[in-house]
């Protein structure tokens, strides 16, 4: 106590700050006057301190969070940033992460969305903060105490599940040296639910949502797996054809060129955008979803696993220009974006046909992507549609996962994933004339 007591304030401050934050509490008890320092100055400047060695000033994404959800008031910017209950709140995740599995379930609970709001109020991506310190925290923790896969751990309620799937959505990894028997289990039961035609109605907008028009993280957690698993086993020595991942391009605008954007296109539509699309043979597809003896009854999931089993991954450039905006009623701040486009197939001639659709933030705040693929052998009718969730922030890098199916809804229609990132921004050569038409 008299070592403190005899040297200035200003050095013991110094001190403090590099402390790891479990042991402000410790050094509380050393001494009123360090009690008193550490929990009651007015400012809370030492936690601000400390929790900004660790994380991104949260106050740089909360104008955009409460842009996106103006119902909302627990990321009103003008609420004073509490920076001692936040701090405090996100190393408990960091204890409960350590000890996941043994945690209640209300821990764990606590601990997941924790670090989805760590991930959510990342600083938006710039030339001034091109890194985060948040999404580096979230990485390396998981990094170091992983999440069991999808396969090996079972929550035991439906937030729980949801919350794993979000995270591992926001920060799906390759595996340098896969090991192929945990892809192939991981597979079928991300396959299992995506190619079940019965997750697909009119309520959750024949795509990856909710009922409630939330997103499905479970589903948009089973496309990615299929789709990073097909690239590995396909397109390894293509870089090109896998998506940006990790953490970091779950930041919004992240984007590539999304800095070169015009004002209205908030979205950052305009440019060069890679798709991968897969697919199962339609005579497995409905031999599928026609396995259980019961509307109700769960599909029999052995044919993944037969050896003549296929499924098709295409790897797809798209082009898209800013048609229109019109008022958006859910969030008038945000218009809706109308797109048109082309797409066509990489490293081939085979032209895929004219999109469009729009792009619309909703009530919930989730960026939504539709769009429709005309056909011309068709006469340009529209044959394909897609629902899309923007995954992270808005113009985010990791870009849009979703399901595409027919345009009309047919019970017989097919269904697949889909990922779509950005490559190149509006300053590349497109042909708006064309697109326009």
């Amino acid at each position: 106590m008299q070592f403190f007591s005899a040297i200035p304030t200003e050095l013991v401050e110094h001190i403090i700050y590099n402390l790891d934050p479990e042991d402000l509490t410790r050094i509380a008890l050393v001494s009123k006057a360090l009690h008193v320092l550490v929990y009651e100055t007015s400012d809370k400047h030492i936690w601000r301190v400390i929790f900004l060695t660790l994380f991104d000033d949260p106050n740089h994404a909360l104008p955009h969070i409460a842009a996106e959800l103006p119902e909302n008031p627990e990321h009103d910017p003008a609420t004073l940033y509490d920076w001692r209950s936040n701090l405090q709140r996100r190393i408990r995740a960091r204890n409960i992460m350590r000890k996941f599995l043994d945690a209640s379930t209300a821990d764990r609970i606590f601990c997941l969305e924790t670090l989805v709001d760590i991930v959510l109020t990342a600083a938006p991506f710039s030339d001034v903060v091109p890194d985060s310190r948040s999404t580096t925290f979230v990485h390396t923790l998981l990094d170091s105490y992983p999440i069991p896969g999808l396969a090996h751990w079972i929550p035991t309620t439906a937030r729980e599940h949801q919350l794993k799937a979000w995270l591992r959505s926001f920060g799906p990894a390759a595996p340098k040296h896969p090991d192929v028997s945990n892809l192939d289990l991981e597979r079928k039961v991300a396959r299992a639910f995506v190619y079940d035609l019965r997750n697909y109605q009119r309520e959750n907008w024949w795509g990856p949502y909710l009922e409630t028009k939330n997103v499905n993280w479970q589903h948009v957690d089973a496309i990615a797996q299929i789709v990073l698993h097909n690239l590995l086993e396909h397109h390894t020595n293509e870089p090109s054809a896998f998506p940006p991942l990790g953490f970091h391009n779950v930041r919004r605008f992240s984007a590539r060129d999304y800095s070169k954007r015009a004002e209205e296109d908030w979205a950052g539509v305009e440019g060069i955008w890679t798709r991968v699309v897969c697919f199962m043979d339609y005579r497995d597809l409905m031999h599928y979803n026609f396995s259980a003896p019961g509307p109700d009854d769960p599909l029999d999931t052995d044919l993944f696993t037969q050896i003549n089993f296929g499924e098709a991954t295409r790897v797809i450039r798209v082009e898209m220009v800013l048609d229109k905006t019109t008022p958006n009623p859910q969030n008038p701040r945000f218009p809706i974006i109308h797109v048109k486009g082309r797409s066509f197939q990489v490293n081939g001639n085979e032209t895929y046909g004219r999109l469009k659709g729009t792009v619309t933030m909703t009530a919930q705040g989730v960026v939504r992507w539709q769009f429709v693929r005309m056909v011309s052998n068709v006469g340009h009718a529209p044959q394909w549609g897609s629902e899309g969730v923007q995954v992270g922030g808005v113009g985010s890098a990791i870009g849009i996962l979703g399901i595409w199916t027919g345009v009309h809804h047919q019970e017989d229609d097919p269904a697949g994933p889909f990922w779509l990132w950005k490559e190149s921004g509006p300053e590349t050569t497109i042909d708006r004339k064309l697109l326009l038409e």
